[in-house]
């Protein structure tokens, strides 16, 4: 057998991912059945004309980072939405000594209703990383789902929740607003 090398910042990513779309897709089915008769009755039409909101789904960032941390499968990799930056941290052992992974992304929900993540730094250990470096890095070794893209030139990454589809029914998520600072994160689910 060959040993195989982990890359971190693959794991650190698809850590966010993994568990932004977990939490709006357990949301979505806690509070599908029991608001499906009121909310089909206010279908509204948001900027994308083809689709009808049957309901929001709103948390604060307390709320936010319980449910993405109980999502977790890894036991070493920790997200933390603060007032203004998420923050992903992970450790791993390195001769014997325990390193510390951290990348910090400030989330920016767009008119069209994705999610970019602008990224802010990231550090290995007392190391600061270039972080175009560190994205272009992750798109090239990564093998990322078609609904993510990593633009590294801009240092962000993009999340076009409009090509992601949940569900056999067709629906789809739409980022309404992501204001950390406010305490303002509001998804809308719908067809």
């Amino acid at each position: 057998m060959t040993d195989k090398k982990i890359n971190i910042w693959k794991v650190m990513f698809f850590a966010v991912i993994a568990v932004i779309f977990l939490s709006v897709l357990i949301l979505f089915f806690l509070l599908s059945d029991s608001n499906e008769n009121s909310d089909k009755e206010n279908i509204t039409s948001e900027d994308n004309e083809n689709f009808n909101e049957y309901f929001s789904v709103q948390l604060t960032r307390q709320q936010l980072n319980k449910l993405l941390n109980e999502q977790i499968d890894e036991d070493n990799v920790k997200v933390d939405f603060r007032k203004n930056i998420s923050q992903v941290t992970t450790s791993f052992e390195f001769m014997g000594r325990s390193i510390e992974a951290v990348m910090e992304l400030e989330p920016e929900a767009l008119d069209d209703g994705n999610i970019v993540f602008h990224q802010r730094n990231v550090s290995l250990g007392n190391f600061s990383l270039p972080g175009s470096e560190v994205l272009a890095l992750m798109d090239a070794q990564a093998d990322l789902p078609e609904y993510v893209n990593v633009q590294s030139d801009n240092n962000r990454i993009l999340i076009k929740l409009d090509e992601l589809d949940i569900g056999d029914n067709g629906y789809y998520i739409q980022a309404e607003t992501f204001q950390l600072a406010e305490d303002d994160i509001v998804f809308n689910v719908g067809k």
